[in-house]
């Protein structure tokens, strides 16, 4: 009989063991039950409508550089929102005694080797390495 497929020990790289899956998926599951969607696009429209009402102006140079400020705003909160999702992640293995250090295992796995994963500025998430510090600090 056809079950689920099994999931490498040490998988390569790209790809994630069962339990790092699981912890993926767990991460994604903070993100609805945080409602990160729809707080993201609400932001987005009060801080476009905002920047247009400061502006006084609806032309196209005015509306590009709206976006633009929007854009890098909404980067900011991206990254608090990843980190709260891998929060979510987090406590649901701790409170269950199981090991929340697969989270980051799976985030490793998933870097594109030789990708710049700086977590500035202009990155929707932080850099690899900043999220598995929290993680492992949230387990000590």
């Amino acid at each position: 009989s056809k079950g689920l497929p099994e999931f490498p020990e040490s998988p390569p790289p790209g790809l994630v063991t069962g339990q790092q899956l699981k912890a993926v998926l767990l991460h994604e599951i903070g993100h609805g039950l945080e409602r990160h969607v729809e707080a993201s696009m609400l932001r987005s429209s009060l801080i476009g409508l905002t920047g247009l009402l400061l502006i006084g102006d609806v032309s196209y140079l005015s509306l590009a550089a709206v976006s633009v400020s929007t854009a890098v705003l909404e980067r900011s909160f991206s990254r608090e929102q990843e980190i709260e999702a891998d929060a979510y992640a987090t406590r649901y293995f701790l409170a269950r005694a199981e090991d929340p250090l697969v989270l980051a295992e799976a985030l490793q796995n998933l870097s594109v080797p030789g990708e710049t994963d700086t977590g500035g500025w202009l990155s929707t998430h932080p850099s690899t390495e900043e999220r598995a510090r929290l993680i492992q600090e949230s387990t000590l």
